[in-house]
């Protein structure tokens, strides 16, 4: 999933798509088209609303490489506040790159629609 969601972000969106997720107000995260279906999501949207460009960088990055190391190392801080009271996380990179894409690319996909939805 993580792989097509970065398949997906790269080819049909953009940087400008990712920054205009700055303009949702919390109201707007609260809509039913953006609320997350499962645990997975609800973690990935958390840090999408405070770390997109963060999540967007490190799509950008070829796995295994430095650059990717360096993207995890800036996202890093801001998966703490996303965890739920009392859950144990481990992540590997492979999983947390997948899980953040794809939360990145569902709030980019949902904002668009919401976009459309008011023209």
């Amino acid at each position: 999933v993580g792989a097509f969601a970065e398949f997906f972000l790269l080819r049909k969106y953009d940087v400008e798509d990712v920054t205009s997720l700055a303009s949702l107000t919390d109201l707007d995260w609260q809509q039913d088209i953006m609320k997350p279906r499962n645990a997975e999501e609800l973690f990935g949207l958390c840090v999408v609303q405070s770390g997109r460009d963060k999540i967007y960088d490190l799509v950008n990055t070829i796995p295994d490489t430095e650059q990717e190391g360096q993207a995890i190392d800036e996202i890093v801080p801001l998966l703490g506040p996303c965890v739920r009271d009392g859950a144990e996380i481990s992540f590997d990179k492979t999983s947390l790159r997948a899980m953040l894409a794809f939360g990145l690319y569902r709030a980019v996909h949902q904002h668009a629609e919401m976009l459309e939805a008011t023209e």
